[in-house]
């Protein structure tokens, strides 16, 4: 017996949602190990460090970088073809800190390898950092006013399309909901 993540749950529930999908063949395998402090590996005598990524896009995710190369790969934590992703995982309260303290590590000639996209540099990062930043600003301010997740898309001015945006505050009104 394997877990299943939601969407895969969601799909054995009803098989017809993605029936362009072959879910039922996927098979999820638990990491056999867990990085939760820095850790460094050598591959092919090349040092790459993992560095975990306190919650943000998710709670799990996990910086690469090679120093030598001063190449950062951080998976969905940036994207460059299209808005950050805020999915049933995601925590955009805290999203805008986690990339911000991450992106102290970054210096301006560093490459870095986003999860959607094209591969972009500090400013591009530091300007989504800004962009997220915005809106968990405006997520916190309609749950301490007590708007509702539609009277937030039709008063706030942000970044990216209201569909996205939907996400982002329901997720976030959660967020602030259980602390």
């Amino acid at each position: 017996m394997h877990s299943k993540s939601p969407r895969l749950e969601a799909w054995f529930a009803d098989p017809t949602r993605d029936a362009d999908k072959n879910w039922h063949e996927v098979i999820l395998t638990p990491p056999s190990v867990l990085i939760t402090q820095a850790t460094t590996l050598t591959a092919g005598g090349r040092e790459i460090k993992c560095l975990p990524i306190t919650r943000g896009h998710t709670d799990t995710d996990l910086a690469v970088f090679v120093p030598d190369a001063r190449v950062w790969m951080l998976g969905d934590v940036i994207e460059e073809a299209g808005p950050p992703m805020f999915g049933s995982g995601s925590w955009p309260m805290d999203w805008p800190r986690a990339l911000e303290e991450l992106l102290l590590a970054v210096e301006p000639s560093d490459v870095i390898v986003p999860g959607h996209g094209k591969v972009v540099d500090l400013e591009f990062a530091t300007r989504q950092a800004t962009d997220l930043a915005a809106v968990a600003h405006a997520i916190r301010g309609a749950w301490m006013a007590g708007v509702s997740i539609e009277e937030t898309l039709a008063t706030v001015e942000l970044p990216w399309p209201e569909w996205m945006l939907r996400s982002a505050i329901k997720q976030g009104f959660a967020q602030l909901s259980a602390e």
